[in-house]
């Protein structure tokens, strides 16, 4: 057994989506909303939630993943909380087990075959519009994963 700290700060809307016992999530926010926060903090509890979950952060591609994402998914996980870190599988394995990865989008079916626990789609409305129902959502059906699509409002589109 194993005791880990880790303070994560929400403001009142950011905390309202993130008690949502929702399986399936949609936020769409301004930009500055906090919305990356909220999805970052949101993997890391579920993560910590159980052993041996796996969790994907998707962006519309793996460089937006890192830019968007990677230096502060960790910041806030300690590196006392964290089994193994590679930069360049952009992944962090936790020590009760869990994975957490950041992929991009780009090329959806080097995504298949992993069932997911959790799965954050930031920026789906830049995604194909067929990532959700034919590669992601089966990839939860298995283990009745979640998922927390946010972005930021444009036009009419699969979003």
């Amino acid at each position: 057994m194993y005791e880990i700290n880790i303070n994560l700060t929400l403001r009142r809307r950011q905390a309202q989506v993130f008690r949502c016992p929702k399986r399936f999530i949609v936020v769409v926010a301004g930009r500055r909303w906090g919305k990356t926060m909220l999805a970052l903090c949101w993997l890391i509890v579920n993560a910590f939630s159980g052993d041996n979950r796996t969790l994907y952060y998707l962006a519309p591609n793996g460089r937006q993943a890192r830019r968007i994402a990677w230096a502060l998914l960790q910041r806030l996980i300690p590196v006392g909380a964290r089994r193994c870190t590679s930069q360049l599988q952009l992944s962090i394995e936790l020590v009760n087990g869990s994975m957490i990865q950041l992929h991009g989008a780009y090329n959806p079916d080097s995504l298949r075959g992993v069932g997911l626990d959790f799965v954050v789609l930031d920026e789906f409305g830049n995604m194909d519009s067929d990532i959700w129902p034919s590669v992601i959502r089966p990839m939860l059906a298995d283990r009745r994963g979640r998922a927390l699509f946010i972005g930021t409002p444009r036009s009419y589109d699969h979003f």
